[in-house]
């Protein structure tokens, strides 16, 4: 098993005693939808690693921030 690198802040080895499994947001998993705690640590079987839910879109999935260029 492994801890998401994508996780903020990162997922400590003492939080993955007692996590929930529940699939995560890569895989379409439902609570996203409904929502949980914030911060809340689960296991995800489908890609056997652990997430923390957040309302905020972590990594990759975060939009990009950028200066719009001047109109000539």
């Amino acid at each position: 098993m492994k801890l998401s690198n994508l996780a903020r802040p990162p997922i400590q080895a003492s939080e993955v005693q007692g996590a929930t499994t529940a699939i995560c947001v890569n895989h379409n998993g439902l609570i996203r939808m409904t929502g949980d705690q914030e911060g809340r640590v689960f296991f995800c079987p489908l890609g056997r690693e652990f997430w923390r839910y957040g309302k905020a879109a972590p990594g990759i999935n975060a939009p990009l921030s950028y200066e719009r260029e001047a109109i000539l």
